[in-house]
């Protein structure tokens, strides 16, 4: 990251840094075995597995072939047998097509609800670029610090340890400082109002993308606005990802109302 140690102290060298601070930190925390993301891959030999857990033990439900053509799915039993019904493939596909009929949205609401997006968004810009700014103030000020405890060095006002000490606290803080300004500088890389309206849309569409794809389509599509599903064999019930959990909640409830979903959707969108 473009630093170097000499003696003990350590010192901003005149090479580019080959990482960011981020990415260096990252690496740091693996070495150490802190925040390490154990990401498991999906399996998509049946477009519909992952996607449920029993109601009755929380086991995954999973899938069997018979006669090398018809899916059925099932409880994995991984806490002992129990009654379960098998559910046909078929029946799967149909009952999960009421799943993303639950996440539509009346088409005078979608340009609403970007509308206030927008407006939102605009004082959260001006919000960061102020944040910018203070920390370009600070910076500024903690190298003019640096400087002159370097020159006071120089003309024996200040010995050597107190400068090492010192130089090594303040280097530590010019670090955080970048990072954040590194992380702040530049505006999210999507733009929100276009992604809240992808997401609109997507929620508004799903049900007719649903019916006119293939299984395997659907199974995509079930992964991006679900979280999982709870089943007994006969039902099935969803957990919906956020946002599309608040689109839904708002559909149940008919609760369109402008100024509080839109702040809650960005809300969601900055913790995402």
């Amino acid at each position: 990251i473009g630093f170097f140690v000499w003696r003990g102290t350590e010192y901003k060298g005149a090479h580019p840094p080959l990482v960011d601070h981020n990415t260096f930190q990252r690496v740091q925390d693996v070495f150490s075995g802190r925040n390490v993301n154990k990401c498991k891959p999906h399996k998509h030999g049946f477009p519909f597995s992952g996607l449920m857990m029993c109601v009755h033990c929380g086991c995954t439900i999973t899938a069997e072939r018979h006669k090398g053509k018809y899916d059925y799915y099932r409880c994995s039993f991984g806490r002992g047998w129990h009654k379960f019904t098998y559910m046909t493939g078929k029946y799967v596909s149909d009952a999960l097509a009421n799943v993303v009929k639950g996440i539509q949205i009346p088409q005078a609401v979608v340009q609403q609800i970007v509308d206030s997006i927008r407006t939102d968004y605009a004082g959260t810009e001006q919000k960061r670029l102020e944040q910018v700014s203070r920390l370009n103030q600070r910076l500024s000020a903690l190298r003019t610090r640096m400087r002159k405890s370097y020159q006071d060095k120089l003309e024996g006002k200040i010995d050597e340890e107190f400068w090492s000490v010192n130089m090594n606290e303040w280097r530590e803080e010019e670090r955080q400082l970048e990072a954040g300004l590194e992380t702040m500088s530049e505006p999210s890389g999507d733009d929100p109002v276009l992604s809240a309206q992808k997401i609109l849309e997507l929620a508004q569409n799903a049900h007719s993308i649903y019916v006119v794809g293939n299984d395997a389509e659907r199974g995509e599509l079930l992964r991006t606005v679900l979280l999982n599903c709870v089943t007994d064999g006969v039902s099935i019930s969803p957990h919906y990802r956020k946002p599309f959990e608040i689109i839904f909640q708002r559909g149940q409830n008919e609760e369109w109302r402008r100024g509080r979903d839109s702040k809650r959707w960005c809300s969601l969108k900055r913790r995402k």
